[in-house]
């Protein structure tokens, strides 16, 4: 389960292992410290994010410029990812935001996950009679003018 940062003292603080300071940072250096390799994110803008106290149950996986904004407590047979940012603001802000939380999803997992990587590739949707594809394929494109414009001609 993946939660924003309680204020301290609530029922969900008790739960996630972790709440909310008064202090807010602002950065550009997003570091993992949680399972897996070490990995290190420079944002473009700067980033803001609460702080989170932690207890010692809970760990810290992230830190924005050297103070904690994401931890992890285990519960059970799952476990609880505390964020002190709100997710879509952070990868409004900069895209670096949506690796950290795709590099959480996949290595934050009990269980192997698979993904696909779609880095590097362009798609053409192929379900618009106007769109890019009917460029690229010739007769395609013909074909649809001629439709479109024999479709004008019955009208008049």
């Amino acid at each position: 389960m993946i939660v924003r940062a309680p204020d301290t003292g609530t029922p969900l603080t008790r739960l996630t292992g972790a709440s909310a300071t008064s202090q807010t940072v602002s950065g550009r250096y997003l570091k993992w410290f949680g399972p897996g390799a070490e990995q290190l994110w420079e944002c473009r803008k700067a980033l803001s994010a609460q702080t989170l106290s932690i207890t010692p149950d809970a760990a810290r996986w992230v830190t924005l410029d050297d103070c904690p904004v994401v931890a992890a407590r285990r519960a059970g047979r799952g476990l609880i990812v505390t964020l002190g940012f709100h997710p879509s603001e952070g990868r409004d802000t900069d895209g670096k935001v949506t690796a950290l939380l795709m590099h959480l999803l996949v290595w934050g997992s009990s269980k192997p996950v698979a993904w696909f990587d779609f880095a590097g590739t362009m798609v053409l949707r192929m379900d618009d009679p106007g769109g890019a594809q009917n460029v690229h394929l010739k007769r395609g494109f013909i074909q649809s003018w001629a439709r479109v414009t024999g479709q004008r001609l019955l009208r008049n």
